[in-house]
């Protein structure tokens, strides 16, 4: 097939999606950067688009042509405390122009069906990390008490929440912040005291290439975001078999059985978190690997995106297949 790939912003993630399309299609890539810029008419001579994320349909893709677009929904954009009630119902209304979508979780496909009332197919396919390079690390044998923290520094990932836990506990512990954003330079400003005190580390963006080694050196993985889906950096921390510790958001209990795979603190709960992260201080190190290794078996079963690639275009096909009446599901 001939197709139209559509993203705002070709970050890594639409990078690893598109690539999986290219094995066996033909893909065009169109970036819609820009306040300004919007799509309102698609040349011909393709035969299906894939648009993420849904926002695209809602601010920049007035979609007119016959051929079917698949959604690509990234949990988040679903939240609706995050807009109003116009913003709401004109989103809604956007959100059924699409033949198909595909989410990360079962929590975005409840909201979009229960919140948006969206009847078309829905594909849950988490997005998944490269099981393969990440299941060498070796299981943390030893509590070393140290955190690692892979979220860009946006309010809604929480890496201020978890800097003032990290304030107010008196265990021996540290956490490595990495990834970038408009809050970091901020918030490390604010909490100066505890980068001086070696409590605080911060690596800015690192490389795929660069995190296995980065989180083979620590045995704790903390991720206090608000709202979530299948959040790609948790799924790498367990493909690493790191203890991973999450907020209890809805879409993360998918992945973290609090004490099984992983732990969970009350979301958004400054408190909560603290109790954890003293906790984990004095995990023992038989405790730690059986946990790590239950998160890499979670996550190796149901998050490789060798394998969730391959459901992503089949889904893509059959969605195809089904809107030119031939009467193939995908299951």
């Amino acid at each position: 097939m001939n197709i139209i790939f559509l993203c705002e912003e070709f970050n890594i993630h639409m990078e690893r999606i598109s690539n999986a399309l290219k094995v066996s299609h033909d893909l065009r890539i169109i970036e819609l950067s820009g306040d300004n810029q919007k799509l309102t008419t698609l040349e011909g001579g393709f035969d299906i688009v894939v648009a993420g994320p849904l926002n695209l349909m809602y601010e920049k893709l007035h979609h007119s042509n016959p051929q079917p677009i698949v959604g690509l929904c990234m949990a988040l954009e679903l939240e609706q405390t995050r807009m109003g009630e116009k913003e709401f119902e004109h989103k809604k209304s956007a959100i059924s122009s699409f033949t198909s979508i595909v989410v990360d979780c079962e929590y975005a496909k409840t909201k979009l069906i229960n919140e948006y009332r969206y009847k078309g197919p829905i594909a849950v396919i988490p997005y998944g990390c490269n099981i393969s390079s990440l299941s060498r690390v070796p299981l943390p044998s030893v509590n070393e008490c140290k955190i690692f923290v892979n979220r860009n520094w946006h309010e809604v990932h929480g890496n201020e929440l978890i800097l003032r836990a990290l304030n107010d506990v008196s265990v021996p512990i540290s956490i490595t912040f990495a990834g970038d954003g408009p809050l970091r330079g901020p918030l490390r400003d604010k909490y100066s005291h505890l980068e001086h005190s070696g409590r605080a580390k911060y690596l800015g963006v690192i490389s795929p290439k660069t995190l296995p080694k980065v989180l083979e050196a620590h045995p704790f993985y903390l991720s206090a975001a608000a709202s979530d889906g299948a959040s790609v950096s948790l799924l790498e921390a367990m493909a690493a078999g790191r203890v991973c510790c999450t907020s209890d958001f809805e879409s993360n209990l998918e992945w973290i059985q609090n004490g099984v795979s992983g732990f969970t603190f009350k979301n958004g709960n400054v408190e909560s978190l603290r109790e954890m992260i003293t906790e984990l201080s004095r995990m023992e190190s038989a405790d730690l690997k059986h946990i790590a290794s239950s998160a890499r078996e979670v996550v190796t079963k149901k998050g490789n995106w060798d394998v969730n690639s391959s459901k992503l275009r089949d889904f893509v096909e059959v969605t195809y297949r089904d809107h030119h009446g031939k009467l193939e599901y995908y299951a």
